[in-house]
């Protein structure tokens, strides 16, 4: 979120900047342009993870980015039934260095002792890509995942489009519900990335909202209430998804680092898919109403509200 803290954690052995165009949970929006000044300056590429805003909602290459990243397991497909990733190189970041970028840069004996840049020019990260990582580590798609995500791919603008208006839905009917203490989702104006998502991703930041509730007593309640929406940790699903970050996916941080990355016990993270947002409305605040008043009447005489 701080440009200025990416240019004072360059170091002499710095070899990208690495970052997520809309980060996971809280869906804060990188100021992608003037982080990738900063990196240019110092002759560091920008790999930027685009898989929560998609390709139709941010495109990082245009922003200054030099490879963005995807699971394509997640939006890309659409539909969690396939494994795979994408590399996109844009060719123009200046690898010539061959100190710095000996792999791409420096003459190999298996190239008859020339580099993947005199023979490949532009393409030569790629070239990298494919001929190490890929051919030597396997990651290879089998035919059925290509294709399955080649398919999602072709309905990726409809189904954005309905997703975004799900979380609009969502967040307006939430967020003074009671049991809820905030909601973490760029299109709120108090959110610290309002504005910058207005400038850099206009149609919207993917299917990712975070809710945080009014106490963490409320969590398990809240989830096991769920009749709709699935508990799992995958996102940009058909299907609409709540995890919880705490013991989830950022399970092995400690209490501090939480904080630090703006997260509690009591954030759960919401994956929107594509069923209609009244029934995903209707089965959040049936499941927040239960979970709200079986809390209090627990809490007996402590005089504990949630609203």
């Amino acid at each position: 979120a701080d440009p200025s803290a990416w240019a004072a954690a360059i170091e002499s052995d710095t070899r990208a900047f690495f970052l997520e165009s809309v980060s996971n949970p809280l869906c804060t929006v990188a100021d992608l342009p003037a982080i990738a000044a900063i990196a240019h300056e110092h002759n560091i590429p920008v790999v930027v993870d685009n898989t929560l805003a998609t390709p139709l909602n941010v495109r990082p290459l245009e922003l200054g980015a030099d490879i963005v990243v995807h699971s394509a397991t997640k939006g890309l497909a659409g539909h969690g039934s396939v494994l795979g990733g994408v590399v996109v190189d844009s060719g123009k970041f200046d690898f010539s260095d061959a100190a710095r970028w000996p792999q791409i840069a420096a003459p190999r004996v298996r190239l008859n002792n020339t580099s993947l840049l005199e023979r490949h020019g532009p393409a030569a990260y790629a070239m990298l890509v494919r001929s190490k990582f890929l051919h030597d580590l396997g990651p290879t798609l089998a035919p059925a995942s290509a294709q399955g995500i080649l398919a999602g791919i072709e309905t990726l603008p409809v189904r954005a489009a309905h997703v975004q208006r799900s979380v609009t839905r969502l967040i307006d009917a939430l967020a003074e519900y009671p049991g809820i203490a905030a909601i973490h989702h760029p299109a709120l104006p108090e959110h610290p990335s309002h504005e910058l998502a207005r400038a850099l991703a206009p149609k919207g930041t993917g299917c990712v909202l975070a809710i945080e509730l009014a106490h963490p007593s409320l969590v398990s309640p809240v989830i096991d209430g769920l009749k709709l929406i699935s508990l799992a940790a995958n996102v940009g699903d058909t299907r609409t998804m709540v995890s919880h970050p705490a013991t989830m996916t950022h399970c092995r941080l400690s209490a501090q680092q939480l904080a630090d990355a703006g997260l509690n016990t009591s954030t759960l993270r919401l994956s929107v898919g594509l069923e209609d947002p009244a029934d995903l409305l209707a089965d959040i605040t049936q499941s927040l109403d239960l979970a709200v008043a079986a809390t209090q009447a627990t809490a007996g005489t402590k005089e504990e509200s949630f609203a």
